[in-house]
């Protein structure tokens, strides 16, 4: 299950990344999943982090089991990539986020059925 946010540009004063993934501290996603998740991550521009300062909420708690089928994974997107003065949405950059979420779960599924096939 996802759980996808927007999330300040900052917290505490200190700049945040693009993107956290929050897994409620390896609680709701296996680590071979989060090996996939770093490895694809580090392919793009993107800057991003695990579980600081959002580690998932209600969703990671309650619908998430590293030891599971389910699987649950929080993801913040910081609001400076798409939206600019006045929060005005920039299409083309909402699109270009959207392309690599798309690309990450597919990326995701693979490695789902490349795991339970070798269980």
């Amino acid at each position: 299950m996802l759980d996808i946010h927007s999330m300040p540009e900052a917290a505490a004063g200190k700049p945040l990344p693009d993107f956290i993934f929050g897994d409620d501290f390896g609680a709701s996603l296996p680590d071979e999943y989060r090996v996939i998740i770093d490895e694809f991550m580090r392919q793009t521009p993107y800057s991003f982090g695990w579980n600081h300062p959002y580690a998932g909420g209600y969703i990671t708690r309650n619908f998430g089991g590293r030891h599971s089928p389910h699987h649950a994974l929080q993801i913040e997107i910081n609001r400076r990539l798409y939206a600019g003065a006045k929060m005005r949405v920039s299409h083309e950059a909402m699109s270009r986020i959207q392309q690599m979420l798309d690309a990450l779960i597919s990326r995701i599924e693979t490695a789902q059925i490349d795991l339970v096939a070798a269980q």
